[in-house]
């Protein structure tokens, strides 16, 4: 396949089986399919156990199909290495988790920034860079605050803003509004609609996709048994 101008990340015909012991395995996912255009908005909705987080992870390589090829940027990237998906992965993806995986002992500036630490970044800019995000999310009398301080919604801001500071190119988001009360969901679509808006490609899980409605995605994708299915 060709250099694709267009496609920031695309899995082709791919498949992911889990083993859970000799005798016993899980099929995630089966002969899936799907491109997302750069500055492109995605849902791929679905219920629960339908493989939305598996494909999430990997877009964003955090896991390797079973079979099938996964595409960044129009390159085939299935056949990297470990180290060279790793560099992707902190340079140009953002990611979301439907847990929020906030580190408990550290104040929000310090979650937020937590990816500048590798790069050698200062601590004193990396407090002023998390601080301007935070700022804008919201979350401007939470700094100094630890996860167990801040409610739901907060946490899920924290979140974003530490997929959002070193300004990846694609965001992939896995449930973002499922652990949080209805106001805190509405500030998170606006975030979201704001990343939109500046060109960032995004791709969202979710199993209601029409709490997204005002979101306008460009594209549904519908996961049912591991597969895609018309919407």
């Amino acid at each position: 396949m060709g250099r694709d101008d267009f496609a920031m990340v695309k899995a082709e015909n791919v498949s992911k089986t889990y083993r859970l012991s000799k005798q016993n395995r899980v099929e995630a996912l089966r002969h899936v399919t799907i491109s997302v255009a750069k500055g492109q908005s995605v849902i791929i909705r679905g219920a629960s156990g339908s493989g939305k987080s598996t494909l999430l992870r990997l877009l964003g390589f955090l896991d390797r199909p079973s079979a099938g090829r996964i595409f960044h940027d129009g390159e085939d990237v299935t056949g990297f290495s470990e180290e060279e998906l790793c560099r992707i992965r902190s340079e140009r993806i953002g990611f979301v988790f439907q847990d929020f995986r906030l580190l408990p002992r550290m104040a929000a500036w310090e979650n937020a920034s937590v990816s500048l630490v590798p790069l050698g970044v200062r601590e004193k800019d990396r407090l002023r860079r998390a601080s301007a995000l935070l700022d804008q999310l919201g979350l401007h009398d939470r700094i100094y605050h630890r996860p167990e301080e801040m409610s739901g919604g907060e946490q899920q801001r924290l979140a974003m803003a530490r997929a959002l500071i070193r300004s990846p190119e694609l965001l992939l988001a896995d449930e973002p509004t499922s652990n949080i009360d209805a106001d805190s969901a509405r500030k998170a679509l606006e975030i979201l609609a704001g990343l939109r808006s500046r060109g960032c490609t995004i791709v969202m899980a979710t199993h209601d996709v029409d709490l997204f409605h005002p979101f306008e995605a460009d594209a549904v994708y519908c996961l049912a048994n591991g597969m895609i299915e018309p919407v």
